[in-house]
């Protein structure tokens, strides 16, 4: 009897039974963005009402950290209560970062100077942290150490009660890939000086199955760059950051992009800046000037438990039991919220048995088995 992945039985067919339908019924990933308005999540839900100047967003920690009125605040997804917490004072305008247990940040490519807030395990400790502009001129770093000498620590009671907070594995982002293979531009196209990247190079633009190519690029006091997307199938272009159709031949007004910093959606839904965009047979964006986005953020998945990461793989049986318990479990719920528990487990039982072989007997007592888990969770709110 051949033998088969069991993936198949378990990861593949709890992700495309179980996980799809009860993702459906939630919300999922909404832009998370700030500005005059506050913070919201969504064009619906408003997690803090007053003017806010930066902010950055830990999917892995399912942290938003915000600076409004030179505070620093953090606001907890896991939380129901969404309270912001604040963390530091007398925070300088600009960019921040922080480190440790949560790590985000916001503007700090081409910055000077900027505090850096090292989350340990029993305080937090304000640091130096430099962007671009950083030691370039003498002046400007003086006035940035001043300003990070005034920031006052006022959140290391929050800290001491993230001893057990682990981070969420499932919440890796979708990213661009790294810089691979160059692209022949269109004649006309590319303007690269021999300091810079060069043009032509490309990167995979998330999971769109396009690409990001390098347009223009040079550097003077820090490096710069811009980027075009890239149709390798059809051999067309298109800009990343406006409305437009897929061309062969880009022309002079056809607006080239960052060539880093998008936030990718699993539908292939991505932003940049204020802008969010979706690129199929054309790109369409829309532009909220009033707010910029930082992230994509699940809230009712944040308030699911987080499972941490599982040993390495056991027996082809074991996993069997653990699929079986997994089962009994969930029959056993009276409610969604038990429900979601339950499917956490799952997706980490499901990655740490990924590699096993079953026989097809096996495969088909967990389909079996996910079958009836279906059955026990429709119908629950």
């Amino acid at each position: 009897m051949g033998e088969r992945r069991l993936i198949v039985s378990v990861a593949a067919l709890v992700a495309a039974l179980l996980l799809s339908t009860a993702r459906e019924a939630r919300a999922g990933a909404e832009l998370l963005s700030f500005g005059e308005g506050g913070v919201r999540l969504g064009a619906a839900t408003t997690l803090y009402a007053r003017p806010v100047t930066g902010a950055a967003y830990d999917a892995a920690q399912e942290l938003v950290w915000f600076v409004s009125k030179g505070t620093l605040y953090v606001i907890d997804l896991r939380d129901a209560k969404r309270k912001p917490v604040a963390i530091a004072k007398k925070m300088p305008e600009g960019a921040f970062a922080v480190s440790g247990l949560s790590n985000a940040s916001w503007s700090t490519d081409y910055a000077g100077l900027f505090p850096l807030l090292e989350l340990g395990a029993k305080k937090i400790k304000v640091t130096e942290g430099s962007g671009a502009y950083g030691g370039i001129w003498e002046e400007n770093d003086a006035r940035d150490k001043k300003a990070l000498k005034k920031v006052k620590v006022v959140g290391n009671a929050w800290l001491k009660k993230q001893k057990k907070r682990q981070p969420r594995a499932s919440a890796a982002a979708v990213t661009e890939g790294g810089w691979d293979a160059t692209i022949v531009l269109p004649e006309g196209v590319g303007e690269c000086d021999d300091s810079g990247m060069e043009c032509g190079a490309s990167r995979s633009f998330g999971g769109t199955g396009y690409l990001l190519v390098v347009t223009s690029a040079g550097c003077g006091d820090a490096c710069h760059s811009s980027c075009l997307l890239f149709d390798a199938r059809s051999k067309q272009w298109a800009s990343p950051v406006e409305t437009g159709s897929w061309t062969k031949q880009p022309s002079a007004d056809l607006t080239a992009g960052p060539c880093d910093g998008y936030g990718f959606h699993p539908d292939g839904t991505y932003f940049q800046g204020s802008v969010s965009c979706k690129a199929t047979s054309g790109v369409q964006c829309v532009n909220d000037a009033a707010w910029m986005h930082v992230g994509w953020a699940d809230a009712e998945l944040a308030r699911t438990p987080v499972t941490a990461a599982a040993p390495a793989a056991g027996t082809v049986a074991e996993a069997m039991g653990v699929l079986r318990a997994m089962k009994d479990k969930m029959c056993k719920c009276k409610d969604k919220a038990c429900a979601d528990a339950v499917l956490a487990e799952l997706e980490a039982a499901a990655k740490r048995y990924e590699d096993l072989q079953a026989s097809k007997a096996e495969e088909q007592e967990a389909t079996d088995i996910a079958t009836a888990m279906m059955n026990c969770m429709s119908g629950l709110r």
